[in-house]
Formats: C-alpha cells, structure tokens, sequence
C-alpha cells in the first residue's frame, strides 16, 4: 500500500481539486482509445493525453483554465504546422483527445445521451452515496456541485479500473505513452500557444514535464497492482487529500473518507460494468470517422 500511494500523490490531489467536467474520460480510457486508433503509436497514445497537462498545474495561476480552455477548444491547430510523420503522429493525438470526449461529456450512446455517460453515471452515484453516507449527504445538501464533482472523479476511477479487465496492458501502454513521446512534443507546444502569454514558453515544458512524469507513474499502478490494489490504492489517496478540498467548517475522518470512497468505487464499477465498453467502442468509431482525412503515414 505504502508503494501505492507514492505513486498517485500527484494525481489524487488533481482529481479531487479540479472541476468535474475537466475529466470526461480517465487517462486509461484515453489511453485505451489512442491504441485501438493507431497500434503501436506511442507519440498517438501520449498526446491523447497531453490536452489535459494543465489540468494539473494548479502553480500556475489562471493560465491552468486558459490552457485548458485553448487545448480542449482548439486542438486542430496543433495539425496544422505539423510536417513530418512524427509531428502528424502528436497532432493528430492531440486531436483525438476531444473527439474521444464526445460520449463521455455531451452524448453517451446509452446513458446521458445530452449530458455525457460519465456526467449520467456520476449522478447515480452522487445519490447512491448520499444514500449510504450521513456524512456525504451533508456534503450533498450544502455544495451539490462539490458532491457531483466528487462523484465524478470516482466515476473516472472506476472507468479506469473496469478497463483493465479489457485491457490487462493499459497500465504499460500509459508508461510507453509517457517514456517514448518524441521530444519535440513540447515546442511543438509551445509554437502554436506559447504567445498566449508571456511566460508559456517556460511554463509549457515545465508542465508537460511534469505530466508526462504523472501518466508514467499513473501507468505504472496500474501496471504493478492488482484490481484490489488499485481500488485501494486511489481511495487511500483520495481520502488523504479530503482536506484539501472540502470546504472550511467540513471535515472527514480518514477512514470515513476511506470508506466513502471504496464504497463509491465499487458502486462506481457495478454501475458501469455492462455498459461502460460499449461506449467506448462507440467513441473509438467516432474517432476513427471524424479523424480519417488526417493521414499520419
């Protein structure tokens, strides 16, 4: 366990900080869809993932929304510089990562069909831990939006972990992303936003240096630990950080905080077991349709 939660500090304190719509999709999910595109694509993989770099870069300020804001919004302008085969391979990536958030965020095929499957999803379990947890209904009552954050980012966890019963390698497919993405990745950055403000020529390889750091150890769980490893590893984690979080006057035990969260992952997991592939292979063929006229060979 004390292995565990060396390996998702970083990403705990994101997940549970960041607005939920900032993650439609878990990072494995994104890596997933990358390799059912273009097999065998590491620079694919790794920037499918990079949209959400800022996401993570709560030092930077205001920049972390405008960065987001401009990569989630504009991501074809990444294409349109790019030259060779390896610079088409991370453009085409970065296209990706909005296409592969259609169903997750504003049209789910079965569920959330003008919301997204995992918004739908998270409001089932918002209610179900209400239901269960004295505690988190409170929570609930006072700061709904904090509570449907919270169960969204639980959502995302358990998406993540359900996944890997498709895919036992996703976790190594994450620390391939991260350990083989071409280093021109972050000029590439850099020359299409690094005027967005004057500091983006430093701040952006600093912060896709960091993430590319955080999706290599985030594989890397995935990768060493098993299902009740994992389960237990990002619960611990998320309960740690409750703190961090909540608002002032609001305060959870860890072990209720732990608890409340296992308990959300695998309410989480059961609520999304039959459904939750076939909505992912529907965005993997909308992907693969709404990409097809950018060649990469």
């Amino acid at each position: 366990m004390k292995r565990t939660r060396i390996l998702i500090a970083g990403l705990a304190v994101a997940m549970l900080i960041v607005p939920a719509q900032v993650y439609p999709w878990g990072s494995a999910v994104h890596a997933y869809i990358a390799s059912m595109l273009k097999p065998g694509n590491a620079n694919v993989w790794y920037a499918t993932l990079a949209p959400d770099m800022f996401n993570y870069a709560f030092e930077v300020g205001a920049l972390k929304d405008v960065m987001y804001e401009q990569f989630h919004t504009n991501p074809q302008l990444l294409w349109n510089p790019a030259g060779t085969t390896v610079e088409r391979s991370l453009a085409y990536g970065f296209m990706n990562h909005k296409e592969d958030d259609q169903t997750a965020h504003y049209g789910g095929v079965q569920f959330g069909k003008n919301e997204g499957y995992v918004i739908a999803k998270a409001k089932v379990l918002d209610d179900i831990l209400a239901s269960k947890f004295p505690e988190y209904a409170a929570i609930k009552a006072a700061y709904p939006a904090l509570s449907l954050s919270i169960a969204h980012n639980i959502v995302e966890n358990s998406i993540d972990i359900l996944l890997k019963r498709m895919d036992p390698l996703v976790g190594q497919k994450l620390m391939q992303a991260a350990s083989m993405r071409d280093p021109i990745f972050p000029a590439m950055v850099v020359n299409v936003w690094g005027g967005v403000h004057p500091s983006l020529p430093t701040v952006i390889p600093m912060v896709e240096s960091a993430f590319k750091t955080l999706m290599f150890e985030y594989g890397g769980l995935f990768a060493i630990y098993d299902e009740a490893g994992i389960v237990d590893g990002l619960s611990a984690q998320m309960a740690a950080f409750a703190p961090v979080f909540l608002p002032p006057g609001i305060e959870l035990p860890y072990d209720l905080a732990f608890q409340i969260v296992k308990v959300g992952t695998l309410k989480g997991m059961d609520i999304c077991k039959g459904t939750f592939f076939k909505e992912i292979k529907q965005t993997i063929e909308q992907a693969r349709t709404n990409l097809a006229g950018y060649n990469i060979d």
